[in-house]
């Protein structure tokens, strides 16, 4: 049986209605050599009788009887996957024009990229409209086959290859051992070795939609389990890549960044968590003891209430987040209003 050239792999957990409403908007692109590969991990709601509404060939689905956590359910997923290529997609996010596969198959024709990493619109959760471009090129960025370790690094920071929706990697020699078991990045080493293989692409002006989280104190990223950091496993593979003479450094100034982060990590979790957080922190890297910074910001961050980080987070993004930079504005804009207005109705009750 022919592979298709795709797989769309959704990974979901109790979002039926934004489920829906993504399925209903994938189903319209325009090119049709693609399967959808649903992993459910033990939803309470109605996601099951949701996708076999669909009776749609294409779509594949896949329930666990139990909660395996996002690792193991993206890994899982991912393996399934018989396309030629793996696109990620969350479960709710959207792609937002009908044309965006035959766009990536069109460029994939021309060269076999590793990876294609598409460009990010935020959803304003609080309120209408488009909220930011995510990824601030202007134009499409490429980095060629075996490019060495920190140009590859400074791709994925420019393109934010660790956010999920919207990335398409070749799906080729994806074992097990591949997937990483943490939050963060669990397909860290696949899309390494894919873009150290055949190179990497950035698609400028092609977009996903992707939904700002609300605040909880359920962000996994940082929160302490086990006295450990969920994101440690990435962190061990992330400085094997490092050359030894700069990887005392670079581990160092790694670690040294999550010191302007503390405000968030309280936003996402507790004082007692941060505490934790940053006990852990120091055990990683003993030298930012010295850091007069670190432990200004930590006082300040655990004496301000939440309720304050709260309105801080609304003013920044307030301030910073800004339509700008994209091509078409009025037409993306316009776009998006009739799919919102179309299969997100449930959002305005």
């Amino acid at each position: 049986m022919k592979k298709p050239f795709f797989s769309i792999v959704i990974i979901t957990y109790n979002r039926c209605n934004f489920l829906k409403a993504n399925l209903k908007i994938l189903l319209h692109q325009s090119f049709k050599d693609y399967e959808i590969v649903i992993s459910d991990n033990a939803s309470t709601d109605n996601t099951a009788k949701i996708v076999n509404s669909f009776k749609d060939k294409n779509i594949r689905f896949m329930r666990n009887k139990v909660n395996i956590g996002f690792p193991s359910n993206i890994k899982k997923a991912m393996l399934a996957a018989k396309g030629q290529y793996i696109f990620t997609l969350g479960d709710d996010d959207f792609i937002l024009s009908e044309d965006t596969l035959l766009r990536i198959k069109y460029i994939l024709d021309k060269k076999q990229y590793g990876i294609v990493r598409l460009n990010i619109l935020e959803r304003n959760y609080y309120g209408p409209g488009l909220q930011k471009k995510l990824i601030h090129l202007n134009r499409d960025k490429k980095i060629k086959a075996h490019s060495n370790t920190g140009q590859i690094l400074d791709f994925y920071k420019e393109v934010d290859i660790g956010m999920m929706s919207g990335i398409i990697f070749k799906n080729e020699n994806i074992i097990p051992d591949k997937f990483i078991d943490c939050e963060t990045y669990p397909w860290f080493k696949v899309v390494i070795d894919n873009t150290r293989r055949y190179g990497a692409y950035f698609l400028s002006d092609t977009y996903m939609v992707i939904t700002w989280t609300k605040v909880t104190n359920h962000q996994p990223s940082w929160v302490v389990k086990n006295d450990r950091l969920e994101f440690e496993t990435y962190d061990r593979e992330l400085f094997k890549l490092i050359p030894n003479k700069k990887r005392t450094l670079y581990r160092f100034n790694y670690y040294k960044n999550y010191i302007n982060l503390f405000p968030v990590i309280k936003l996402y979790s507790t004082n007692n968590n941060l505490i934790q957080f940053v006990k852990r922190l120091l055990k990683l890297e003993p030298k930012l003891k010295a850091e007069v910074k670190l432990w200004i910001n930590l006082m300040s961050t655990l004496l301000i209430p939440k309720v304050v980080w709260v309105k801080v987070r609304l003013i920044y993004h307030s301030i910073n987040n800004k339509i700008d930079g994209i091509p078409e504005l009025n037409s993306q804009t316009k776009k998006y209003n009739y799919l919102m207005n179309r299969y997100y109705k449930f959002l305005q009750s």
